[in-house]
């Protein structure tokens, strides 16, 4: 069976004409998002203490096929995510404390909304 690998477009990101930090699609150059489909945003780390993860990221994650045909649903987009900062326009949508990451940006241009509900890992207390 033939892999599918991740076509990702590097664009460089529009801060200064017709920006609105709501709309990322917006920042994208020329035809670059402008189809109906969501984002998956790479903000990838050049960063030497980031080099294992982004190792493990190109090595398993992005290699895995459910991973690689799920992936193909969104328009692929990579940032270099050092370059993205608190005084971006766009930080609303892409910012974060983590690198590398991925974000999903809908449709519209918004990121999307994700679920905080997450397994505990403390045990529930059952009274005897």
């Amino acid at each position: 069976m033939a892999r599918i690998d991740f076509k990702w477009q590097e664009p460089s990101l529009n801060g200064y004409d017709h920006v609105n930090p709501e709309d990322f699609r917006t920042a994208l150059p020329g035809n670059t998002g402008k189809s109906d489909q969501p984002f998956i945003v790479f903000l990838t780390s050049g960063l030497p203490e980031d080099s294992q993860e982004m190792l493990n990221i190109d090595s398993s994650v992005l290699k895995n096929e459910s991973i690689s045909i799920g992936a193909t649903l969104f328009s692929q987009i990579k940032l270099d995510g050092a370059k993205i900062k608190d005084s971006n326009p766009y930080w609303q949508i892409l910012g974060g404390k983590e690198l590398p990451r991925m974000i999903v940006v809908d449709a519209n241009g918004a990121r999307s909304v994700r679920s905080r509900a997450r397994t505990s890992r403390r045990r529930r207390c059952t009274g005897s």
